[in-house]
C-alpha cells in the first residue's frame, strides 16, 4: 500500500497554495469505515479549527468498486502539517494499513 508518512512532510512542495488530489482505495469490507473517517475529516477541515484549510472535498464513486477523491487545498504547507496533526486525521492513518488497498497522493499548485 502506498501511503503518506504522519510526521514527515519533507515530500510535500514548498509551493503556495498546496493542492492535493488524493485517491482512496479502501480494502474490500471496509468501505464503510474508511468513508466514515473520510467524513469525520472533512467535517474537521472544514470547521474553524483549521483556518488555512481553504478547500476540503470528498468524493465517493458511483461505479465500480469503491474508491474515493480527496481534493485538499491550503494556504500555504504550515496549513497542511496542522491539518495533519487533528485528532480524526491521525486516527484513520493509525488504521490506514488495516482498512486501505492504495492512497495515492498527487501535488498541484494553480495556474
Amino acid at each position: 500500500m502506498a501511503h503518506l508518512p504522519k510526521d514527515d512532510l519533507s515530500q510535500v512542495p514548498d509551493i503556495a497554495p498546496v493542492q492535493l488530489l488524493v485517491h482512496i482505495q479502501p480494502k474490500a469490507g471496509k468501505e464503510d469505515e474508511v468513508a466514515s473517517h473520510l467524513a469525520k475529516i472533512q467535517a474537521k477541515a472544514n470547521s474553524d479549527d483549521e483556518p488555512d484549510t481553504t478547500v476540503y472535498r470528498v468524493s465517493k464513486s458511483v461505479q465500480g468498486p469503491v474508491t474515493f477523491i480527496v481534493y485538499e487545498e491550503y494556504k500555504t504547507k504550515a496549513g497542511m502539517k496542522h491539518h495533519t496533526e487533528q485528532e480524526e486525521f491521525k486516527a484513520f492513518f493509525a488504521k490506514a494499513g488495516e482498512l486501505l488497498e492504495l492512497i495515492h497522493p498527487r501535488w498541484f499548485t494553480k495556474l
